[in-house]
């Protein structure tokens, strides 16, 4: 129940000081409660400086991020999260075995709307409501992939605000 509460910072809509580690840490808790799911999931963190940002939205994508590698790899397969900084950026990078996605769409992922999951299966919102968050946060994802092999999705968040959307206007 923590890590739910944690998880879904109800009370936190505007930007905090924020462990990315925790927030990835918290959501992995919540999607391997179920038994019948054999999902290995490694983390593969270098320490991070706290964040400022707003909590429950970085959430909101890890989420996303973990729940498509989980379905992706079809519930027996392996994700990697791997955390590292680069100058002066966070990156975090969710690395999955599983199917994979076309190329053909692979350019359209972020686009609102657009989903591989079928008719009636995806909103095909998940990736988009991702991509806005990351660049309300002054930050970016990107995606790679080859079919049959997976996928890697790589976030980029700055360590500091500078830079940074808030609610449409660039702070200091």
């Amino acid at each position: 129940m923590k890590a739910l509460r944690s998880f879904a910072c109800l009370d936190e809509a505007e930007y905090q000081t924020f462990d990315l580690h925790k927030g990835i840490e918290d959501t992995v808790t919540l999607l391997t409660v179920n038994p019948e799911m054999q999902v290995e999931i490694e983390k593969d963190f270098t320490p991070l400086p706290k964040i400022s940002c707003r909590p429950g939205q970085i959430n909101q994508v890890f989420m996303n991020l973990l729940t498509n590698a989980i379905e992706a790899v079809e519930k027996q397969g392996k994700i990697i999260v791997r955390t590292r900084l680069e100058k002066e950026w966070a990156i975090i990078q969710f690395i999955d075995n599983g199917k994979g996605i076309p190329n053909q769409d692979l350019e359209r992922i972020f686009d609102p709307g657009f989903t591989t999951k079928g008719v009636g299966v995806g909103t095909g919102l998940g990736l988009s409501i991702c991509y806005r968050i990351l660049k309300d946060h002054g930050g970016s994802i990107d995606a790679y992939s080859e079919e049959g092999k997976g996928a890697t999705f790589t976030i980029r968040l700055p360590l500091t605000r500078s830079n940074v959307r808030d609610e449409g206007k660039a702070t200091a």
